[in-house]
């Protein structure tokens, strides 16, 4: 299955945006692919980021690079990704403030051989030091991998939400911009508690709900498809991916990500819906396919560039 994950993984980063029909198959097939392919896909950008991952842990993930040599290295690739996989999640870590900037991206391996994925411009704060695996996080997104065989609980806390892992892997967005938190589970569950309410979530599925705890927390979450979640997660390699997000919601990803802005000069512009993959460090190449998809003027100035002006 690890095999055939990592060869997965090679195919749809070398062929980004391409459709890949044969590969609904092979996650239907078994429940398990899933997992074993974001895993994959997970290891694939530590390697990318660092060739020489073998020295180091906490790795700052480089922008998106073609990865087609994994496409003939067969079982090399293979056994080079399971080492890495043991280094990162065996390696200890102390307790620590981990804090990204624009266009950097972390995969940091924790004491208890946890593991989290950390998005640009994201503050995780992790005290191990107690009775339980605490995390707190503000104003970003990060995936968990909860270690099994401790038995204390893991939790993630943002603003007033309590996300506890009862499974093994999941996303967490913190949105400035609607003051809402994601969760969105990959494997396993996770139990979602609010001020005196709360629900449970399942792998394939992701719920939305108010970063205050404000309001009522649904009894179930949205089912979402494998490919979707792919697509949702695909910022630990470096991609944006869209399918059929608007403007907006697309040029939000792109500014997390990337010191030169882009803004809508033109407010009409917002709600056109787009498709496509682009390199998530790359505003200007994403900017300008934009200008020409929807006919309309690209400036720059100071660093920032206006769509629409």
């Amino acid at each position: 299955m690890d095999s055939a994950a990592a060869a997965w993984a090679a195919r749809i980063d070398a062929r980004a945006g391409e459709p890949l029909p044969e590969l609904d198959s092979w996650l239907a097939a078994d429940p398990r692919h899933t997992g074993a392919l974001l895993r994959a896909e997970a290891i694939l950008a530590m390697l990318a980021a660092n060739p020489d991952v073998a020295s180091k842990v906490e790795v700052g993930v480089r922008p998106a690079q073609p990865f087609k040599r994994w496409l003939v290295a067969g079982c090399g690739a293979v056994a080079a990704m399971a080492a890495a996989t043991a280094l990162f999640l065996a390696t200890p870590r102390p307790a620590a403030i981990y804090e990204t900037g624009a266009g950097e991206v972390q995969q940091i391996a924790l004491a208890d051989g946890s593991a989290i994925a950390i998005d640009a411009r994201t503050h995780v704060e992790v005290d191990f030091g107690g009775t339980t695996r605490r995390i707190s996080m503000t104003n970003g997104r990060a995936i968990f991998r909860a270690a099994k065989g401790d038995d204390r609980p893991f939790k993630v806390v943002v603003g007033a939400i309590t996300i506890t892992d009862i499974g093994t892997e999941f996303q967490v967005y913190d949105d400035p911009t609607t003051a809402t938190i994601e969760v969105l589970v990959t494997e396993g569950e996770v139990r979602i508690d609010g001020p005196g309410q709360s629900m449970s979530l399942l792998a394939g599925q992701k719920v939305r709900v108010a970063r205050s705890g404000r309001g009522p927390i649904r009894s179930g979450g949205e089912a979402i498809s494998t490919r979707e979640i792919l697509r949702r997660t695909a910022w630990r390699e470096g991609r944006l991916e869209l399918d059929g997000d608007t403007l907006a919601e697309a040029i939000a990803q792109l500014n997390r990500a990337n010191q030169v802005q882009i803004v809508i000069a033109d407010p009409s512009l917002a709600g056109e819906e787009l498709h496509g993959a682009f390199r998530m460090n790359d505003p200007r190449g994403f900017a300008q396919a934009v200008a020409i998809s929807l006919d309309t003027a690209i400036t720059e100035r100071d660093g920032q560039i206006s769509l629409g002006s």
